[in-house]
């Protein structure tokens, strides 16, 4: 065992071109943390439901030693999966609520005047605020002003708060989550992108599949008794942290990230074109370094020691997305920092057709999961709608619907024939959100008329992609006597001779 991890230590070396992990003591502390990431997951799990993901990437500023913003709609765990993570570490836990009326003493603390009760002396005494604990959350951070959130710049940068003059250390380890609600805007106060600078993650929580929905209600409306173990310190913590900037990190993956954040930079050699329309300010350097320090602990945290190009595209997204701010012409166009790919897949009786092995419907379901399957890799959110002569299924876009999607694939069947108009101007109508639009058909319908109608995706923002799909026996035709024609949508058939 000692000397495959020698092996694999010395390897490490030879691949990032720096000190890397040579002792045995970073060898048995790598294989620590990626042991605790598992128990600590296994502990959650008896709390939190599904939302892998999202779990990971909380570990991910725990071990790097950060801090995150958790944003989605109320009801999704956000408070439960920071004060869980709390208790699991054995870490003093507070939660401050923002408020529009919240002072920045009432996070810090102040100093009040007390009596001495055997002298009689008044003095001054600091009392310390919610600010003083080791995992801070930041419940509604975008509800109070920026004079009470700037509060939290100190503590977040230095570890430290000043009051009155005096500084005032914090416990380390020291962690701020934030929450914000994305969709309640009234009376909200968006934090300045200083601010937001300073988040590792913006970490975005969606709604759960079905299956896991359905588990949650089940827990929460009965009796549970469970006991929550603890089996990483805070100590184990600031061990990770040190561990973590010593994994070693090739150049050409290094390179590779900032290369990543220089993109995204408007008038710029780098930048392509839709960074120039659409984005009025890129990243800072800040999300390079954050985007290595996570890649450096996602690859501890599946057990490697050495960075993949992987583990850097992995988490652009959660670095990025609260870094770049679009201009007005993306807010007009309804452009945001992250992708939703729509696929819509045409199921109609015509779609059953095929001379050989392989129907036009099976190359449909074919192209469809793999179009899911690599836009889930690249993190976008992912949906579904599926018609004939009217919408079959519709899976609503998320991060975590490839399974869904493959599922629903998986099971439809060719169904009813008819025009496409009607059931395509539905699902014109089902994408609410602007995204990339694919649709897969035969078109088995006057050109125009197609054209027209699939016309209204463009009309709302979105782009669009057509797939065509014909069986090789409709592009070739045997024009020697009378032919036999079958409407593949009625069914009915009708003889004709060439002229």
């Amino acid at each position: 065992m000692n000397d495959t991890s020698e092996g694999l230590a010395r390897t490490t070396v030879l691949e990032g071109g720096g000190e890397g992990l040579t002792s045995e003591t970073d060898i048995e502390l790598a294989a620590r943390l990626a042991t605790g990431r598992e128990q600590v997951l296994a502990q959650l799990a008896k709390q939190i439901v599904g939302q892998e993901e999202v779990l990971g990437q909380v570990l991910m500023t725990l071990f790097v030693g950060g801090n995150s913003i958790l944003t989605g709609v109320p009801g999704l765990a956000k408070t439960l999966i920071v004060q869980t993570v709390a208790e699991i570490l054995d870490l003093k836990f507070s939660r401050i609520q923002f408020t529009p009326d919240l002072m920045p003493s009432d996070i810090t603390g102040t100093d009040i005047i007390q009596e001495d009760q055997d002298t009689g002396k008044r003095e001054m005494t600091f009392m310390p605020g919610p600010i003083f604990a080791q995992i801070v959350l930041a419940d509604e951070i975008n509800r109070t002003p920026p004079k009470t959130q700037a509060a939290l710049l100190e503590a977040m940068q230095e570890h430290r708060v000043t009051v009155q003059g005096r500084t005032y250390e914090l416990e380390q380890p020291f962690f701020v989550f934030a929450t914000q609600n994305p969709i309640e805007l009234e009376g909200t106060y968006p934090l300045p992108e200083a601010q937001l600078d300073r988040f590792m993650f913006n970490i975005v929580i969606d709604h759960l599949p079905e299956d896991e929905e359905m588990e949650i209600v089940d827990a929460t409306t009965t009796i549970r008794e469970f006991t929550l173990e603890t089996r990483v310190t805070g100590d184990d913590l600031r061990a990770f942290h040190r561990l973590v900037r010593r994994v070693p990190i090739a150049e050409p993956i290094l390179r590779y990230a900032v290369h990543l954040v220089r993109m995204t930079r408007p008038d710029t050699p780098e930048a392509p074109d839709f960074v120039n329309q659409w984005v009025q300010y890129g990243a800072s350097v800040r999300a390079a370094q954050f985007m290595v320090l996570g890649a450096k602990a996602k690859a501890l945290m599946d057990g490697r020691y050495h960075v993949a190009h992987e583990d850097v595209r992995a988490l652009a997204k959660p670095v990025m997305r609260h870094r770049i701010l679009t201009n007005f012409h993306a807010e007009s166009e309804r452009v945001t920092t992250d992708e939703i790919l729509t696929i819509a897949l045409d199921v109609s009786r015509s779609m059953d057709f095929g001379t050989g092995a392989v129907t036009k419907f099976d190359y449909g379901r074919y192209l469809a999961a793999c179009l899911g399957y690599f836009a889930s890799k690249q993190k976008d959110r992912i949906g579904l709608v599926t018609f004939d002569s009217e919408i079959v299924d519709f899976v609503p876009p998320a991060a975590k619907h490839l399974q869904v999607v493959l599922h629903t694939i998986d099971r439809i069947e060719p169904g009813g024939g008819g025009s496409l108009r009607e059931p395509l101007l539905e699902v014109v109508d089902a994408v609410r959100r602007r995204s990339m639009v694919v649709l897969i058909s035969d078109f088995y319908e006057d050109p125009e008329t197609v054209i027209r109608t699939a016309a209204g995706f463009r009309h709302k923002g979105n782009d669009v992609i057509l797939f065509h799909l014909l069986d090789p026996a409709e592009l070739r035709f045997d024009f020697d006597g009378e032919l036999d024609l079958r409407d593949l949508e009625t069914g009915a058939r009708e003889a004709v001779m060439p002229d």
